[in-house]
């Protein structure tokens, strides 16, 4: 294999890997916004909570902390993981 070759082959792979990424964004993106359309706040979101099945699938996991919501609720006190929660 020339230089050549094997550096386009290298390219095209971090390409891939590269839209493959961005493709799980996107779908964990819509996914999260789902949960959130059907009124579900899962309160604890972080890597460790992202299962990657054999496939590719990303699933978010543990909704021990997860509550309904609605327009009228307010939430009171902090939920989740400290090093994951927004300084707000």
């Amino acid at each position: 294999m020339s230089d050549a070759t094997a550096g386009s082959a290298e390219l095209f792979r971090q390409v891939q890997h590269g839209i493959q990424r961005q493709l799980q964004r996107v779908l964990f993106t819509a996914w999260t916004q789902h949960i959130h359309d059907k009124g579900v706040a899962h309160r604890d979101i972080k890597p460790q909570n992202l299962l990657l099945t054999t496939d590719g699938t990303v699933k978010l996991a543990d909704f021990g902390l997860a509550r309904k919501v609605d327009a009228a609720t307010t939430s009171r006190g902090a939920a989740g993981t400290l090093g994951y929660m927004s300084p707000e």
